[in-house]
């Protein structure tokens, strides 16, 4: 796959995301776990058929994102100096600001009534900062919320299979499906 050739292709940049997953993920992972997804129906071209069906997108300006902002890579700092300091930048990117807003609605696991006050509070943030950011925000961000949901089916699954080690029993089997459930 190539990077969008604009830095404002939503689409292209969504595109992007599905088929490196499909690539450093899927494919580096299939000779172990393929027989597993297969076992759970998720098709061999899951990512490849998510990347041909992105829609057209509102073009926003990229950005510097962390992909993986959630409550483990943030300290709230009670001391003088910035309020909140985010840690572990190795997923780290350039790209759709919404794709930031989804990875942490998902994995931030907000009960559904908060969601919009955590899409809210985004808005408002941006708006002071970068308001293109927030163009299209009704309806691109659920693209992204599809493709976060989608693509840590893998990640999800390979760790909860790795945790159950070579010998396990039915309740250690059904941690593992929890663990993957709410992942």
């Amino acid at each position: 796959q190539s990077w969008p050739r604009s830095s404002r292709d939503s689409r292209a940049f969504l595109r992007t995301l599905a088929l490196a997953t499909e690539t450093q993920v899927r494919q580096r992972n299939w000779h172990r776990f393929g027989g597993l997804f297969a076992m759970l129906g998720i098709p061999e071209d899951a990512m490849v058929r998510f990347a041909e069906r992105v829609p057209a997108m509102i073009s926003r300006p990229f950005s510097l994102l962390h992909t993986d902002l959630h409550r483990d890579n943030v300290i709230v700092s009670y001391e003088a100096g910035p309020p909140l300091i985010c840690v572990d930048w190795e997923l780290a990117t350039y790209g759709d600001p919404l794709h930031d807003l989804a990875t942490h609605l998902v994995r931030m696991r907000y009960p559904e009534g908060q969601w919009d006050e955590a899409v809210e509070a985004w808005r408002s943030a941006m708006m002071v900062r970068r308001p293109k950011a927030v163009n299209g925000l009704e309806r691109d961000l659920r693209h992204y919320v599809a493709f976060e949901r989608a693509q840590s089916v893998y990640p999800d699954v390979m760790r909860a299979a790795t945790s159950l080690g070579e010998s396990f029993d039915q309740r250690d089997l059904e941690a593992a499906t929890e663990a993957v459930y709410w992942a």
